[in-house]
């Protein structure tokens, strides 16, 4: 059975803090905490117990097991009291406690920047706008450096282009039996075949210079399709 805990509004005042808590943070990181709470409140409440006789202190009510820099940062911004979550299930041994302070922590994970740039790319989001502590911009993003400037108008064309493609391909696929994506489909629109064609060049360069004969080549072939497709009438 899942302990039955209690939310209580408490003074932060009464919290000492644990003894057993190996969870560190620079002041950098306390710093950007603070702002964080200050623009959006508490969202995760910390974490306190009961003190047991032997630990009781003037004042003192609770000891935390779970959220200690967030107090701290709040008492920094002027917060005299919060809602916290009262731990009601007992320790029986002190390293069951422990463990509980310190898996807490870890239980929170960690991000990789990969992991991050792949969120980024995937939902395209506005890297000005991004700001994840710890992992700058640049490390996750980085800057086109000055030798590659020129290629980079070059690069976000081919990508957009390569972009479409993928959309017109996954509409095309809608209307395929297997679902699959050729590199050459051929579909009927209103009445008239048409292609649509993806050939990996090595650049922009190469490909406008093969575009108008690749271009010519698919006009006669889809000529050629559609006069045989009127004899099939």
């Amino acid at each position: 059975m899942i302990a039955k805990n209690e939310i209580r509004e408490v003074s932060l005042d009464e919290l000492v803090e644990n003894q057993f808590s190996a969870n560190e943070e620079d002041t950098a990181t306390f710093e950007k905490l603070k702002g964080e709470l200050e623009k959006w409140g508490v969202l995760d409440l910390p974490v306190v117990r009961e003190l047991k006789p032997e630990e009781m202190q003037p004042g003192k009510k609770y000891k935390i097991i779970h959220g200690r820099h967030r107090i701290a940062a709040l008492k920094a911004s002027g917060e005299a009291s919060l809602n916290v979550v009262i731990l009601r299930a007992k320790f029986e041994h002190p390293e069951d406690e422990f463990n509980l302070v310190n898996n807490i922590n870890l239980i929170h994970g960690d991000i990789s920047p990969r992991t991050l740039t792949k969120i980024i790319r995937r939902d395209n989001l506005d890297v000005t706008k991004i700001d994840v502590f710890k992992h700058p911009i640049s490390s996750l993003i980085p800057k086109i450096t000055e030798s590659a400037a020129s290629k980079n108008s070059e690069a976000q064309r081919n990508a957009a282009i390569h972009q479409l493609t993928l959309e017109i391909s996954k509409e095309i696929a809608k209307s395929l039996i297997d679902e699959k994506d050729e590199m050459l489909t051929f579909l009927l629109v209103r009445d008239k075949p048409v292609a649509v064609l993806r050939i990996p060049f090595k650049s922009g360069e190469e490909a406008r210079k093969h575009s108008l004969d690749i271009k010519g080549r698919i006009a006669e072939a889809l000529e050629n399709l559609n006069e045989i497709y009127k004899k099939t009438e």
